[in-house]
Formats: structure tokens, sequence, C-alpha cells
């Protein structure tokens, strides 16, 4: 089957845009389930530069699929896809879509926007020396207009990011995501397209097919293994933590590589195998292990 350029990059670059995107807003999703309060600022960071760069993505594959046309100046097409501005990029999709938001979102995607617009070059001023971090400072504020609370950044007396702030930015972020993926997947289905589809166990697809925006089923497993591990062997099993992972290094075979688990653990010398399915596993396992302060993260 041929494809013209315009088919082939609809229907195969911008479904790898749309794994991207999710890949992204899963990514910071999981930043802020490991936020313990609102202290440090390179977590706020990582947090609103994964979402910002996953809705910004998922928004322009909305605006190709509504209003590219072979007949339009495609330079002129590209040229205006040239944007961080998340408010403005909404206003093009609600002009041949609807979606009904509330004023929370449209708030969550101006913070979006003036992060990364502005506040993640402010480090870069000296003038910056003196000021709070604006990120952050817009973050906290969103929540704190939003749930009608007060967060302390206080060193000693800091808010917890607890479930009830855990679950209302997942609900927001989750509104989006739902609102957009079905435009996604009503103008491929005009289109005669793909796009639409996501590989199944990946991080996307927990997000844009299984709609799940926190990471409370995790949490109910990681309890039921630690029970069962617990009863079935005894006491005796000092097992303690659980950790969720998308993959585990493996052959290409099927078989895991527990040594090099451990070893990257306890920074130990290890040898990577030829027979690795995914060599980029180890710097995912690496990260989890740190976020989690696993071996040698401690």
């Amino acid at each position: 089957m041929s494809f013209t350029p315009s088919e082939f990059w609809k229907n195969f670059r911008l479904g790898t845009e749309l794994s991207i995107s999710g890949n992204f807003i899963y990514n910071g999703l999981y930043c802020f389930e490991l936020m313990p309060h609102f202290y440090n600022e390179d977590e706020t960071f990582e947090f609103l530069y994964n979402i910002s760069v996953g809705i910004e993505r998922l928004q322009k594959i909305c605006i190709i699929l509504i209003e590219h046309n072979e007949e339009d100046n495609q330079h002129e097409f590209q040229k205006s896809l040239i944007s961080h501005n998340h408010s403005d990029l909404h206003a093009r999709i609600i002009k041949n879509k609807t979606i009904n938001l509330g004023k929370s979102h449209l708030k969550f995607l101006s913070t979006l926007t003036k992060f990364y617009k502005s506040s993640r070059y402010s480090k870069f001023q000296i003038d910056s020396v003196y000021e709070q971090n604006t990120s952050k400072t817009e973050l906290i504020k969103f929540i704190e207009e939003s749930l009608e609370i007060d967060i302390s950044i206080d060193m000693m007396n800091c808010t917890e990011n607890d479930l009830k702030i855990k679950q209302f930015i997942g609900k927001t972020i989750g509104k989006f995501c739902k609102e957009y993926y079905n435009i996604v997947k009503a103008e491929c289905h005009k289109l005669n397209i793909y796009t639409y589809e996501i590989p199944p166990d990946s991080k996307a697809f927990k997000i844009f097919m299984s709609e799940k925006f926190d990471f409370g089923d995790e949490k109910i497993i990681q309890k039921e293994i630690l029970k069962d591990v617990r009863h079935e062997i005894g006491a005796v099993a000092s097992f303690r933590d659980v950790l969720v992972v998308n993959r585990l290094p493996k052959t290409r075979s099927g078989k895991i590589l527990r040594k090099l688990l451990r070893n990257i653990a306890d920074d130990l010398q290890y040898n990577v195998p030829s027979t690795i399915d995914d060599i980029a596993i180890i710097n995912e396992i690496k990260s989890v292990y740190q976020k989690h302060h696993i071996g040698i993260h401690k």
C-alpha cells in the first residue's frame, strides 16, 4: 500500500507523536505522585515540564487532523504550529470542536503557558536571584484557588501533597486527555486513518486507553504483594518495598536479568548482555531506583 506524504504524516508520524504525548503526560503525573510536598523546586519543574510538553503535542495533533488541507499553503500552516501557548492552541481547537471545560481547566492551561513561555527560563536570569520560583508559585496558587486551601512551603512545616490534591490534579489533566483524544479518534475515523492506535502496555496506553490518571492501582498491587509474601513465607522474608515498573530488563528470549537489577541497585560493576532486548531500560530502572531511594540512593 502506498501513501501520499500527507497520509503517511497523519497516519504514522502523528501516531508516534501521540505516544510521545502520552509518555510525557504519564511521566508528569508520576512525578507529581512522588512529590511529598511543594518545597523542592526541581520536583515542581519536572512535573510542569512533562505535562506542558505532553498537552501541547496533543493539542497540535488535534489541530493538524482538524485543519490541515493539502490545498493550503503548507509552509504557513506548519509555521502556525510553532507556538507554546496552550491557551491559544486550545482556542484554535474549539473554533471547530465543542469541549466543555471549567474555569479551573482554563486556569491550568494558563499556568502551563506561563511556565513554558517564561517561567522555565527564569533561573538563567541574574535578576531572579532574589525572587521566588515563579513556576512553583503559579502551581501552588492554582491548587490553592481551585481547592480553597492554603499550601505552606515552610521547610519545617510543608503542606503534604495528599490524596485530595493528587486526585484533583489527575482529574484536571485527565479531562484534557479525554477530550483531546476523543477529537483525535473522531477525526481519524473521518479520514480513515489509524493515528489513534496506542501500543498496549505502554505509558500512553494507560493515559489514553485505560484513562488512568493516578497511581492508586499500583499502590494496591504493592500492598497485596507485600501481604502475600509475608503470609506465604513468613516474617523471615524481610520484604518492605515493591516497585511497579513499566518493564523489566530481559534478553530477547525473555529471561529476566535479575543480577543486572541487583548490581544496579548496589552500584556494582555490571556487564550489559548483548542479548538484552532494549538497552534503554537500564536508565529507566536507574531513574526508578533514584526516585524511590532504593539501594545506594537511600
